[in-house]
């Protein structure tokens, strides 16, 4: 889930191909019409792949996006160093509860 430009989403694709397709979804605010932090851009990102807000783990660099997901009901998380263990330790939860 990115905030960033159409032509910085063209230059990713040029020099890395198969970055933006690995994972679940790629979700770029310019295609998706709604940028973080709106909450709504969260929300979307979930209905497409199926799953509800309280069942994803969000981590950002920023308090805002952070704050942003949190508000559309996902579990967020500031990431700096020191929140690194704490990341996993809420993902391993998440998982645990899918089993």
């Amino acid at each position: 889930l990115s905030n960033i430009a159409p032509f910085s989403a063209e230059a990713i694709r040029r020099k890395f191909p198969d970055l933006l397709s690995s994972g679940t979804g790629t979700f770029l605010s310019f295609q998706m019409g709604c940028v973080k932090p709106a909450p709504e851009i969260y929300r979307k990102a979930c209905l497409t792949i199926g799953t509800d807000p309280k069942e994803c783990f969000f981590l950002d660099d920023t308090q805002e996006c952070v704050d942003g997901a949190k508000k559309a009901g996902m579990k967020a998380m500031l990431f700096s160093k020191s929140t690194v263990a704490s990341a996993g330790d809420i993902i391993r939860e998440i998982i645990r509860k899918a089993v």
